[in-house]
């Protein structure tokens, strides 16, 4: 009676109900910030997040670390590092703000990040209007099951001006 019984659930259910699909957990090892140049419509080759000798002084006018080349605009590539971007579950949010206002807010499913061979990709995020105050820069990998605590990385970029 109990084997008809398993036979008649495995036909019901299939046998998805016994095996339980692996998590695909996900990490946000990295980011990186680079100067936009808006005259020539380059990038700056320096990463403003991994250098100490960085200065975010006037860069709006080209002074500091900018190199005479003036700068308002700022790409952030917040790396997601997955075994399995096809399947994992979760959403990559990211959010820049400059005091109390927004500079920029995404969010993107994981599976939708496009790595195909790679376990590791780099989300890229446009930012205006920076060069004058300090910018925090969130990553939060939202809603993936079996997660306690939401993977998030806080970088901050030291923007200034002045006399």
């Amino acid at each position: 009676m109990r084997s008809a019984m398993l036979v008649l659930l495995l036909c019901l259910f299939g046998t998805s109900a016994m095996a339980a699909e692996p998590l695909v957990i996900a990490d946000l090892p990295g980011m990186k910030a680079f100067f936009y140049h808006q005259e020539s419509g380059t990038l700056g080759d320096r990463d403003l997040l991994g250098s100490q000798d960085i200065s975010l002084w006037n860069v709006f006018i080209g002074e500091g670390s900018a190199g005479g080349q003036p700068s308002n605009a700022t790409l952030v590539l917040v790396e997601v590092a997955c075994p399995d971007f096809a399947k994992a579950k979760g959403t990559l949010h990211v959010m820049a703000t400059e005091g109390k206002k927004v500079l920029a807010r995404q969010a993107v499913p994981l599976k939708d990040l496009g790595a195909v061979e790679k376990h590791s990709v780099h989300f890229p995020v446009l930012l205006y209007q920076t060069g004058t105050a300090p910018v925090k820069i969130t990553a939060t990998i939202k809603g993936m099951p079996g997660m306690k605590k939401a993977p998030t990385l806080t970088r901050e970029l030291p923007f200034a001006f002045g006399e």
